[in-house]
């Protein structure tokens, strides 16, 4: 009896997989655990509490800002340099139930310069979203630090609001094979803010935009773009909020612009 009871117990556990855990450039998703960086105790591992869509993983990470500090963050410290030579794209999918949210990546740490970029705002309280921030220009440099600040410099709402996140990892491109975890986004602007040009990316060719101020009134507009990545030039507007639209043949979406 006992040999058997032994042989059932060896084979159950046998049938059970185990999550392997995350290894750089992956830093943190659904698919590994536990992270490979070691995240601060305002982050915590949950159900996916919206598992549709370009993320269907069953555990994400769910970070709390306490509303009561503009510059409150998730900082990530690796110990020694970020090899940045290949994977200079750093992703992430976030959920924000409550809000739209925008998020600033930025690395510090070593000799170099502090860098940071922004994403756009996520635009959807009803879907997962995807960031990415370019730092290539960052591929030669040694920081050891990344820090994610979830609505910079904003203070109030929510105490606390809750942000969700996953797939949290650098890559050698903009964009996300099929086997990476997660899809881009359809249309996107960055960097938001944007002090003197701000780019738009898009999967589909874009065949318009319209930019307008928070009245609007129309400041700029073109209708013969027929490009799916192109900039724009506004260093001749007054600092503060504006609205673009950008039309494809399939879609159209309008967007928040801050210049700063």
């Amino acid at each position: 009896m006992r040999l058997f009871l032994y042989s059932i117990t060896i084979a159950f556990f046998s049938a059970i997989t185990y999550a392997q855990p995350c290894a750089l450039p992956i830093i943190a998703n659904g698919e590994c655990d536990p992270p490979s960086l070691t995240f601060p105790t305002t982050v915590t591992w949950v159900a996916n509490p919206n598992s549709s869509g370009i993320n269907t993983t069953a555990d994400v990470g769910k970070y709390a800002d306490n509303g009561l500090e503009a510059w409150d963050n998730i900082l990530l410290d690796y110990g020694t340099s970020i090899d940045l030579s290949t994977n200079h794209f750093l992703h992430m999918d976030i959920y924000t139930p409550a809000k739209s949210a925008q998020v600033m990546a930025k690395l510090e740490g070593g000799s170099s310069a502090q860098s940071e970029a922004w994403s756009p705002f996520s635009e959807s309280t009803s879907d997962w979203v995807h960031f990415v921030w370019d730092f290539s220009n960052q591929s030669a440099e040694n920081h050891n630090k990344i820090v994610l600040f979830f609505d910079a410099n904003v203070i109030g709402g929510a105490n606390p609001t809750y942000y969700y996140f996953d797939n949290l990892q650098w890559t050698n491109s903009a964009t996300l094979s099929d086997d990476q975890l997660t899809k881009p986004i359809r249309i996107s602007i960055f960097p938001n803010p944007a002090a003197t040009a701000f780019k738009v990316e898009s999967l589909d060719v874009v065949t318009s935009y319209i930019l307008r101020d928070i009245t609007g009134r129309t400041l700029m507009n073109r209708d013969d773009v027929g490009a799916n990545s192109f900039s724009v030039d506004i260093s001749h507007l007054e600092q503060g909020v504006y609205l673009l639209d950008v039309n494809t043949p399939t879609a159209s979406k309008s967007m928040k612009l801050v210049k700063k």
